[in-house]
C-alpha cells in the first residue's frame, strides 16, 4: 500500500508539473452517453472493411475463418513477399541514418558508471518534473542514444531528414489502423486491470472507464483494460516450475476465442519485422538471446498457420488500452520495444537517465534497455471525437518483451524440461484444443494443510 500511495503521489506531481491535472482520471458527474457505468464489458462497432491497393483485406487475419484460409493464402503470400522487400529497404535506410553522426546522441557517462551508480527513483522523479515543463526540448527526429563507451541504450524511430526532405521511419498509418482495429476487436471482451501491481504502475486508473467528448460536447465512456499475451513465462505467485502460457493467451480454455485472439495478435508482423531488423543490428547481444529463446518457446502460431513475415524475437506482447503509465523500471525484461496508436493530447516519453524527452506520437517506436533505465509516459487525455474518425479517441500501447528468467531457462541444454509440454504437443494442436490446468497459488496448499493441523511446507 505504501508503494501504491507513493506512486499515486508521484503521478499527481507529474500532472501538476505538466499543467495537465485530471488527465484521464475517472468519471465526471456529467451525464454520459453510451455504455452504462456499471458494465464490465463493451462492444465497439468495427469500422467498415477497407481494401488497400493490393486487394488484401484491411484487417488481414481477422476476416479469415478456418474455411477461408486457403482462399486468402495466395494473396497473402504475394503481399508478404512484396512487403518484406520494401521493409528491408526501409530498415537499411533507417539504420544508415541512426549510425551516422547526425543520428547518434552520445552521453557523457559509460555503461559501467550507469550500473555502479544507478539513478534513484527520487532523482528520476525530480528529473521527470523538470522534463514536463513546456520549455524543455523535445526530441522529434529518429536517434540512437549510446554511452561514451558505445553501448546502445535507446533507439527512437520517427522520421529523419535526407537531402533536405523528411523521411518516415515510423509505422505507417495504414498499419496502425489495422492494428487498432484488431485490438479493439480483441478488447470487446472487456478485461479490467486485475492486480495491485498493475494499479501501482498505472496509479490513476483504478476506474474502469475513460471519458471522452464528441464534437457536440457529449461525454462518452470507453473501457480501460490490459492484456498480457505471453507464449511462455513464469507467472508471479504461482507454484509451478515450468514455463507456462499467460492466462490471457489461454482464454479460459475457449478454443474459438483463443483462435480469434491469436489471429489478432499475430497480425502485427508488419510492425515486428522492421523492429527485428533494427534490434539485430543495434542490440545484437540481446537480440541473439531473445531470438534463440523465442524459437524454443513459440507454439501459438502453429494453431493459426497463415502466411506472415518472419516472426520473433518476442515471447510476450502486453497491450494497454487507455491506461496512464507512471515512472518505473522493468526489472524482469531483457529489453522492451514500445509504440502506441490513437488520438490524444500529451503522452510524451520521458527518459530521465538520458535526460531526453521524446515526442512519442502514434507510430513512433522506442527500443531500450528497460531493466536499467527509468521511463514514464507523460499524462495524456483523449482528444475530441470528430464525425470522420474511424475509432473513438484514446490510446492503445503495445509492449514487446521477453522475461530474463525465461531466457535463462531457454538457453540451457535441457531447456525442454523447463517448458510445460501440454501446450506444445502436436496432438493438442491437431485436435484444436488447449489445456488450462493452471497450478494453484503458493499459499493455497499451505493454508489447506494448516487448517488440517499439518506441518506447513514452504513452497519452492
Amino acid at each position: 500500500m505504501r508503494k501504491l500511495a507513493a506512486s499515486r503521489l508521484r503521478w499527481q506531481e507529474m500532472e501538476v508539473a505538466a499543467g495537465r491535472v485530471g488527465f484521464g482520471s475517472g468519471i465526471s458527474k456529467t451525464e454520459v452517453v453510451g455504455i452504462a457505468a456499471n458494465r464490465t464489458k463493451k462492444k465497439v462497432p468495427s469500422p467498415e472493411a477497407r481494401l488497400p491497393p493490393c486487394g488484401v483485406p484491411w484487417r488481414r487475419y481477422l476476416h479469415c475463418s478456418k474455411l477461408q484460409v486457403h482462399v486468402e493464402k495466395q494473396k497473402l503470400i504475394k503481399y508478404i513477399k512484396d512487403t518484406q522487400k520494401r521493409m528491408d529497404d526501409r530498415v537499411a535506410r533507417t539504420l544508415k541514418f541512426l549510425q551516422s553522426p547526425e543520428g547518434t546522441i552520445t552521453l557523457k557517462f559509460t555503461f559501467q558508471e550507469l550500473m555502479e551508480k544507478p539513478m534513484s527513483i527520487g532523482d528520476a522523479h525530480a528529473k521527470c518534473l523538470k522534463m514536463l515543463k513546456d520549455d524543455y526540448p523535445v526530441q522529434e527526429q529518429s536517434c540512437l542514444v549510446q554511452t561514451s563507451d558505445k553501448v546502445t541504450l535507446f533507439v527512437y524511430t520517427s522520421w529523419h531528414l535526407e537531402k533536405g526532405k523528411a523521411v518516415e521511419d515510423s509505422i505507417s498509418q495504414t498499419v496502425l489502423n489495422r492494428f487498432e482495429a484488431n485490438m479493439r476487436h480483441m478488447f470487446d471482451t472487456g478485461k479490467t486491470i486485475p492486480t495491485a501491481a498493475e494499479r501501482e504502475r498505472h496509479p490513476n486508473d483504478s476506474a474502469k472507464f475513460m471519458e471522452y467528448r464528441d464534437h457536440l460536447g457529449k461525454v462518452h465512456l470507453a473501457m480501460k483494460s490490459i492484456q498480457h499475451w505471453f507464449e511462455m513465462w513464469q507467472e508471479e505467485g504461482w507454484a509451478h516450475r515450468e514455463e507456462i502460457p499467460s492466462r490471457d493467451l489461454l482464454c479460459g480454455g475457449d478454443y474459438e476465442e483463443f483462435w480469434e485472439k491469436t489471429k489478432c495478435m499475430l497480425a502485427d508482423d508488419e510492425i515486428t519485422y522492421p523492429m527485428r531488423g533494427l534490434l539485430k543490428s543495434l542490440f545484437p547481444e540481446q537480440y541473439q538471446r531473445m531470438d534463440k529463446s523465442f524459437k524454443r518457446i513459440t507454439w501459438a502460431a502453429r494453431h493459426v498457420p497463415l502466411p506472415r513475415l518472419p516472426p520473433g524475437p518476442f515471447a510476450g506482447r502486453v497491450t494497454l488500452n487507455n491506461l496512464q503509465t507512471v515512472l518505473h523500471k522493468d526489472s524482469l525484461d531483457e529489453l522492451c520495444v514500445v509504440f502506441n496508436t490513437g488520438k490524444y493530447i500529451g503522452g510524451e516519453f520521458l527518459s530521465p537517465d538520458t535526460g531526453i524527452k521524446f515526442k512519442y506520437a502514434p507510430g513512433h517506436t522506442a527500443a531500450f534497455l528497460s531493466q536499467y533505465l527509468w521511463h514514464a509516459v507523460a499524462p495524456w487525455k483523449p482528444a475530441t471525437m470528430e464525425p470522420e474518425d474511424l475509432f473513438p479517441p484514446g490510446r492503445i500501447s503495445r509492449v514487446y518483451t521477453t522475461h530474463r528468467r525465461t531466457i535463462k531457462k531457454m538457453l540451457l541444454d535441457n531447456y525442454k524440461t523447463k517448458l510445460d509440454k501440454r501446450y506444445t504437443l502436436d496432438k493438442n494442436i491437431k485436435d484444436r484444443r488447449i489445456k488450462i490446468n493452471y497450478p494453484r497459488r503458493h499459499w493455497s496448499k499451505e493454508i489447506a494443510e494448516a487448517k488440517k493441523g499439518k506441518k506447513v511446507k514452504k513452497s519452492a
